[in-house]
This record gives structure tokens, sequence and C-alpha cells, in this order.
């Protein structure tokens, strides 16, 4: 099958175009108050905040680079991967991993969870550990 073969072309309802927009409209207003302008970058922080306030990671990196989250006063780091509880697969993307980051997953300092939800906002459940072999496993 190539590309112009996949997908599931269907026309798009005004309803779902206006709630859309209202949704939007929201997301706007919060991504104003809190100055973070890009709505991926926005999203993946409002669930990295969530995720780790779980684990107890009270400081969240603001920064692109770097780690998600730190525990305050200590050496412990989190990095947080989502995915949708509706995907075939339950795995994290590493595409911004270089190869200093994937070398770091080997440490005892760096913690990884990977949050499914449901939706946008509804977290089902989070797979959360170290595996000393995964900086290496990335590395390669």
């Amino acid at each position: 099958m190539t590309i112009f073969e996949k997908g599931n072309y269907q026309s798009v309802s005004a309803e779902f175009r206006s709630l859309g927009m209202c949704a939007l409209e929201e997301l706007s207003n919060f991504q104003n108050k809190f100055k973070i302008y890009d709505t991926d970058t926005t999203i993946n922080t409002i669930r990295d905040a969530i995720i780790a306030n779980y684990l107890g990671f009270d400081l969240l990196n603001t920064d692109k680079h770097g780690f998600d989250a730190k525990k305050r006063n200590e050496s412990k780091f989190l990095e947080v991967k989502q995915c949708s509880i509706s995907s075939h697969s339950w795995d994290g993307t590493w595409n911004d991993t270089n190869e200093e980051k994937a070398l770091a997953f080997s440490d005892k300092r760096l913690f990884t969870v990977v949050g499914v939800w449901k939706g946008a906002n509804d977290l089902q459940f989070m797979v959360y550990g170290q595996y000393h072999k995964l900086g290496h496993d990335l590395y390669k």
C-alpha cells in the first residue's frame, strides 16, 4: 500500500470546527497567562507537571534542554514520555535524545516514566522506574 492509499478521509462537521475553536480559545488564554506559546509544549508541560507531582518531583524544567523534572534538594531527575491509551503501542518517543542524554539513562540519578493518557487530561496509568541498560540501548 502506497502513502496515497493510506488514511481514512471524512468530512468534518461544523460542530467539530466550532467546538474545536472554543477549546483552542481556552487553551490560548492559558498560554497567554503562562507565556507558553507553542501548543505542543503547552500540553506536554501541563502533563509533565501532573506526572512529576504524582511522583514527588517538585521542580519542572522550563527549558527545551535537559530533563523534564527534578527533586528539590536532591540529585534525582525525571524524564517523562507520553502516549495515548488508544495508540497501538505504549512507548515513548526518543527522537529528542542525543548521545549525551542517551548515556544519562544508565545513571542512577535519572528516572523515566511513561504516562498513558485517555484524551487530553485523563491520566490512566504510569510506568515508572530505572533500567540500567536503557542508556546503552538508546546510545546504539
